[in-house]
């Protein structure tokens, strides 16, 4: 687990840089997301974010993943036995 990828970015647009992080990986069966159109797991979540500073104002920062919820709160999640939201759901076949 990375965390946020917003706290790298962040700290170099605040000074000054323009920052891209990415993180990412695929491979069949190993992935936790179902791409758009797809009928089976792929992709992981692919967190990524990007920083541009702004004179004058805060910097931009973008910072998402590919997936609805991180990997993280699913399994925290599937740990507990807890139910996520509506449309995010998890299956047991990936644990």
């Amino acid at each position: 687990h990375i965390g946020r990828l917003g706290e790298y970015t962040e700290r170099a647009a605040g000074q000054g840089l323009i920052a891209i992080v990415t993180v990412g990986g695929t491979t069949p069966g190993a992935g936790l997301v179902v791409p758009h159109g797809g009928r089976e797991r792929f992709l992981g979540t692919n967190p990524w974010s990007f920083g541009v500073p702004a004179t004058g104002h805060d910097p931009f920062i973008f910072d998402a993943a590919t997936s609805m919820i991180a990997e993280g709160k699913v399994r925290f999640a599937f740990s507990k036995g807890i139910e996520l939201p509506p449309g995010q759901r998890f299956s047991t076949s990936i644990w």
